[in-house]
């Protein structure tokens, strides 16, 4: 069995430590999802339940006529108080996490 795992675009929201808020793809972020999508196939897709996975994988699963799993183990991580700030402004010591790269 071969799996691909596909991240999806970019939503515009550099900097921000987005975990499980709702956010959708930008315009490059669409543009990226569908150039790293264009020449290839699957069988089935498997998406996270979050907003900016789960638009791309139903719109690809809807034009290819593909079958679609929403999968909510694949959610990114729950940051708790700390989802949704700039990585600069994040509580405590994990601000620092990002200072670095």
């Amino acid at each position: 069995m071969l799996i691909d795992l596909l991240r999806h675009g970019a939503t515009g929201r550099d900097g921000y430590l987005d975990g499980r808020t709702v956010h959708t793809l930008s315009v490059k972020g669409w543009a990226q999802f569908k150039s790293q999508t264009a020449d290839r196939s699957w069988p089935t897709i498997v998406t996270s339940p979050l907003l900016r996975a789960r638009e791309a994988a139903e719109g690809l699963a809807g034009a290819r006529n593909l079958a679609l799993r929403v999968d909510d183990d694949g959610a990114d991580l729950d940051f708790g108080v700390w989802d949704d700030p700039r990585k600069t402004g994040a509580p405590g010591a994990v601000s620092g996490l990002w200072a670095a790269t």
